[in-house]
């Protein structure tokens, strides 16, 4: 029979502890890895995403701090705004009030009976000749 001789087994440097798994071999990840060691996958991880989701976050709340900051200026500037005086203006003068007596009603049936003579057609346009003779 043949003997095995197991050699002393001496354990190398620790991996990075990590929850994280490669999503193609299921394989531990170090924690900075950036391609899974065994396939080679590129690992996505939320936690290498975080600074670039805090860096949007600060640049909205500076925008909406701007914002909010604006419109309260604008809004006390308005405050402290002088009105502007106007001087009343006359009522404007739209000329006398048309008759609605009697006569005037006369008036505008005698106009009305009366056609002034229609406009003489205009003469038609001179033709002119084909290009071709």
């Amino acid at each position: 029979m043949e003997e095995f001789v197991v050699e002393d087994y001496t354990p190398g440097p620790p991996e990075e502890p990590s929850g994280d798994r490669c999503p193609r071999c299921r394989e531990a990840v170090p924690l900075k890895a950036v391609r899974c060691p065994s396939c080679g996958q590129p690992i996505q991880n939320f936690r290498r995403m975080l600074p670039f989701f805090a860096g949007v976050g600060l640049v909205l709340g500076l925008l909406l701090a701007a914002v909010v900051m604006y419109r309260e200026v604008y809004l006390a500037d308005l405050e402290r705004a002088v009105p502007v005086r106007t001087e009343e203006a006359p009522a404007p003068d739209f000329g006398t009030v048309p008759d609605t007596s009697a006569e005037h009603d006369i008036q505008a049936q005698t106009q009305s009976e009366t056609k002034p003579d229609a406009p003489a057609r205009p003469a038609p346009p001179e033709r002119k000749p084909p290009l071709n003779r």
